[in-house]
């Protein structure tokens, strides 16, 4: 019982973990369900040390993607929410020197097409997002997150000021919506975007939004994408609602595996319940057939037996309990939104326990119910 309890426990605190993870947002609003997600990586010799024929592939592709009828919205980006980011990197802010002896920060740094908030639906809080006036020739611009944007400019306005990264220098254009990339049961983080025209890349994610079921617009896609150059590669075509899905695999996998050892011990619980209680009921037929001879009734021997046995099941549930609030530490970590000494988990698995052991006492305390006080007094 008390295995039972501990495993049982922790099961439930995994699986209320995630069903709250299924409803975070990862700061997209689109229905996951009506986008696709494919990685192209441009490859050749033409495209080495080429900026300028990377940002002629990434313009026709887009270009091709978009004429496809049912395309909403299509784009690219190097990262992709809710747990895929690409590069890290430090920065720091004109006219904001950092403290003496301080680290630069490091966030991430999303290089995405213009195109990209409105794909994604990722809310423009302050200024303007990324346009076709963004090009490799135009004067650097970045877009910060709403984290950003609170941790270093309370109180003022950021549009207007310069961050500059390895990548060089860029004017904040626009504050958008958090995005997130560290994963759904992540805080919040700062996040630097910049325009993939500014500093093209080999490897994106083509990010297409469509008016229904994504997957029926896969083959289409794919031909357009070929259509610009059949010798580029394609791989990870996923639709954006199993991207989300994956985010969250190994929190499921610890909870099934968690829930598949739980719910065996409880069956052994059970059953060894049972065994005992029916072991007791023979071990004591004597005694129960002379209480009956001396006037005892069923409901009273009923009583006995049930309350011998409901002593096991609470004894081993409080130690379970008990174990389980010592073990929280331990759990703290694979967490989301609940604590690990959550009420609603204890009391339901103390419920299910106690439920069970009853339903396993019932049975052999019924049959001592019906013990012949004749019978029983001839057991040698």
């Amino acid at each position: 019982m008390t295995l039972s309890v501990i495993l049982l426990t922790r099961a439930g605190l995994l699986m209320r973990s995630l069903l709250l993870l299924g409803h975070v947002e990862p700061g997209v609003r689109p229905p996951s369900n009506h986008v696709v997600t494919m990685f192209v990586s441009p490859t050749g010799a033409r495209f080495d040390n080429n900026p300028r024929a990377l940002a002629v592939y990434w313009d026709q592709l887009l270009e091709g993607v978009r004429a496809i009828p049912g395309v909403e919205a299509a784009s690219l980006s190097n990262s992709l929410p809710p747990d895929r980011w690409a590069f890290i990197d430090g920065y720091e802010i004109d006219n904001k020197p950092l403290p003496v002896g301080s680290a630069h920060p490091l966030v991430p740094v999303p290089a995405v097409s213009y195109d990209y908030f409105r794909t994604l639906g990722v809310p423009l809080l302050r200024g303007r997002w990324f346009d076709r006036r963004d090009t490799a020739n135009s004067p650097g611009v970045a877009v910060i997150s709403e984290t950003m944007a609170r941790r270093h400019f309370a109180g003022e306005n950021p549009i207007g000021k310069v961050v500059r990264n390895p990548h060089g220098k860029g004017e904040v254009v626009g504050v958008v919506g958090d995005v997130k990339h560290y994963g759904l049961d992540s805080e919040p983080r700062a996040e630097l975007f910049m325009p993939a025209w500014q500093q093209p890349l080999n490897g994106m994610a083509l990010i297409v939004r469509t008016a229904s079921d994504p997957k029926g617009f896969v083959a289409s896609i794919r031909r357009e994408v070929l259509a610009v150059d059949a010798e580029q590669p394609i791989f990870d075509v996923s639709a954006m609602v199993d991207v989300v899905s994956r985010s969250v695999f190994l929190p499921r996998v610890s909870m099934l595996l968690l829930m598949a050892f739980a719910v065996s011990a409880l069956l052994l619980a059970v059953v060894g319940i049972y065994g005992v209680v029916s072991y007791t009921v023979t071990q004591r037929t004597r005694e129960l057939g002379v209480r009956m001879a001396l006037g005892a009734d069923a409901a009273s021997t009923l009583r006995l037996v049930l309350g011998k046995s409901m002593l096991l099941v609470a004894g081993g549930t409080v130690c379970g309990l008990i174990a389980s609030m010592a073990m929280t530490r331990a759990m703290s970590g694979l967490l989301y939104g609940v604590s690990p000494l959550d009420p609603v988990v204890f009391l339901g698995v103390s419920l299910m326990l106690a439920t069970a052991g009853f339903v396993a006492s019932l049975i052999p305390a019924r049959r001592a119910t019906r013990v012949d006080p004749i019978v029983a007094l001839r057991v040698q």
